[in-house]
């Protein structure tokens, strides 16, 4: 815990116009200024902190480390992790409440080099790679902000790529969250092509985001035609070794799902016989298909039979008429 901490608070008090006297204060002000960013257009959030917590402390052991840093009092690392934990569980939540994307940035130290901190100050070249973030530590984190709000659309992204396959197993397990790019001291040929090929691995290239950059100068977007060179080199190698169909969408009959389709939760398993897929139940809810209805309508602990169907019934009809036509084929 750095020590102008208490003056970081003095100006967020100010600034928020909230009075930080204690953890439910300091947390009311933070939320103010998120509500303020959201007003400004804010769609993306980013933490990237040094230690990673590895258990979430209470709300009453966070708010007596918060009353340590308050009167300048001495914070044990495990108090200081335990109080973290409680952060990320809570700004989890607010950002799922308001559609914002949380990134995560991982394994990451920061100016290691104390004599030239000392003369040139933050940002002046001393930082390095990390620890490999323990595997446990992560999922759990993630697990127990699935547990009590849902996770908010998520992106890991790691500096240590010496666990990258572990992170992409993690990631996979749970809704809404994927692989980061390679970033910063991995941002170049290999670096992008061992995360591309992690993503794929682990998970599916297409729900991996691709190139991003936090960087203001303009000169940083070539960095963008850089990573696109090197992914098209990697696709169009899986095309040539035949590791990748380029054409098999023209060579079979598919009909695409995606869209708005209708959902209704059913209870009693009635659904089918009272031929909902004809006439939908007025209490059904819409919303776009593929996407997670667990977090989507709130149903986390729903364990019944879920019918949905699509207005106008697209997808019965189409796959009815596809049938149809196999077994006419069948009896020519």
């Amino acid at each position: 815990m750095k020590d102008t901490y208490p003056e970081y608070l003095e100006k967020l008090s100010s600034t928020s116009g909230v009075e930080i006297n204690d953890l439910e204060s300091f947390k009311k002000a933070v939320e103010n200024r998120l509500d303020f960013f959201v007003e400004m257009g804010c769609k993306v959030t980013d933490t990237g902190l040094v230690y990673f917590p590895n258990y979430v402390a209470t709300d009453k052991k966070a708010d007596k480390t918060f009353e340590k840093i308050l009167k300048r009092e001495k914070v044990t690392e495990e108090e200081y992790i335990g109080f973290i934990g409680n952060m990320y569980l809570f700004l989890g939540k607010l950002y799922k409440e308001r559609n914002l994307v949380m990134q995560w940035h991982l394994a990451s130290d920061r100016n290691i080099n104390t004599k030239l901190y000392k003369l040139l100050g933050l940002d002046c070249g001393v930082d390095c790679v990390g620890n490999a973030v323990d595997g446990p530590s992560l999922f759990k984190m993630l697990d127990a902000i699935n547990e009590n709000s849902g996770l908010p659309k998520t992106i890991v992204y790691t500096l240590n790529p010496s666990n990258a396959e572990q992170i992409g197993t993690i990631t996979s397990a749970f809704p809404n969250v994927c692989c980061g790019a390679a970033w910063w001291f991995c941002d170049h040929r290999r670096g992008i092509e061992h995360e591309i090929q992690v993503i794929c691995e682990n998970s599916s290239l297409g729900s991996f985001y691709g190139m991003l950059t936090d960087s203001r100068s303009f000169l940083s977007y070539a960095r963008h035609d850089y990573f696109r060179r090197i992914l098209c080199n990697m696709v169009g190698k899986w095309v040539e070794n035949g590791e990748y169909d380029a054409e098999q969408y023209n060579k079979r009959n598919t009909v695409s799902l995606n869209g708005f389709w209708q959902f209704c939760t059913d209870e009693q398993s009635k659904g089918e016989k009272e031929k909902w897929f004809l006439n939908f139940p007025e209490k059904g809810e819409k919303m776009y298909v593929p996407s997670c209805f667990n977090n989507s309508f709130g149903l986390l602990e729903y364990k019944g039979i879920l019918n949905e169907y699509r207005k106008p019934k697209a997808a019965y009809f189409a796959v009815k008429k596809m049938y149809e036509n196999i077994n006419n084929e069948k009896t020519r």
